[in-house]
């Protein structure tokens, strides 16, 4: 990911000491890859996805950078509490101001096409049982402003109920979506499929992949949704079968101005997540 990304974007690469970060640097070396355009951080975090507890950065009401993020608390049987604590130093490091909403999400289960559409997956719901679907929208909006906010169906047995298993957003009228072509979870694909259609994007299908169990113990879903866009480029998780050359055709088919890299995710796909779980844009 940081070969295919650090050509046209700044790389922040969060590492827990310096130490971690001399070794990170000569394992890219080794590997061929440039450590011209990475920033090293020494952020202590608990995990890897990084898209579920890192900010989310916009322009406030005066048109300066903001951040903010949700509380993040979702894995109960693991330590989480660096990664809930790492916004407000990060915010700090880049020079600006930081919130912390007083609601429970992640950042895999937020969408936003950066022209008034959030979208997310009813898992909100489950995730804030005290508060009413009225009260979570006020809450959003502290940090997000939009015109318009789309409930998608939450997979079945599927444990994080992330938005970002189900869609990809191309622009802000098309998205790539995982087709309900296969038997696990049909019924939820087909209704976030229709709810897409209803609100009027165009839909490019993407060929689902059915679950498996990792190391026999959790259920893991496979998603070709689960992309970075980033200056011109969208990385698209593979995982060594047969369908990432459809995936792949349709994302060159639905995104035709944008390079379209593969990224190996088989191994990743193990811990539960992909290409966007690993990461999160910072616009400048």
């Amino acid at each position: 990911m940081i070969a295919a990304t650090a050509p046209v974007a700044r790389v922040d690469l969060l590492v827990p000491s310096a130490e971690w970060a001399r070794l990170a640097a000569f394992y890219l070396d080794q590997h061929g890859v440039s450590a011209d355009n990475i920033r090293w951080i020494v952020l202590p975090t608990d995990d890897i996805w990084i898209r579920d507890y890192a900010p989310f950065f916009g322009v406030d009401a005066h048109g300066e950078r903001a951040a903010a993020a949700a509380i993040y608390d979702s894995l109960p049987h693991y330590p989480q509490e660096r990664d809930n604590a790492m916004g407000a130093p990060y915010a700090r490091l880049l020079g600006v101001p930081f919130i912390k909403l007083d609601i429970h999400t992640e950042g895999g289960n937020l969408w936003t096409d950066g022209a008034g559409t959030l979208i997310m997956s009813e898992d909100i719901y489950a995730r804030n049982p005290t508060l009413s679907p009225d009260e979570i929208e006020r809450k959003l909006r502290r940090a997000f402003t939009f015109e318009r906010l789309i409930i998608t169906p939450k997979l079945r047995h599927e444990e994080t109920g992330h938005v970002d298993l189900l869609v990809k957003l191309a622009d802000a009228r098309t998205v790539l979506a995982s087709s309900p072509s296969i038997p696990f979870n049909r019924d939820a694909l087909r209704r976030a499929s229709s709810t897409l259609r209803k609100e009027g994007y165009r839909i490019f299908d993407l060929p689902a992949l059915p679950p498996y169990l990792n190391w026999g113990a959790f259920a893991i879903w496979r998603s070709y949704t689960n992309a970075l866009t980033v200056n011109g480029r969208v990385l698209v998780p593979t995982f060594g079968v047969s369908l990432d050359a459809l995936a792949l055709a349709i994302y060159r088919e639905a995104m035709p101005n944008y390079d379209v890299i593969p990224i190996d995710c088989a191994a990743a796909a193990d811990g539960g997540g992909a290409v966007h779980c690993l990461t999160h844009e910072v616009p400048r």
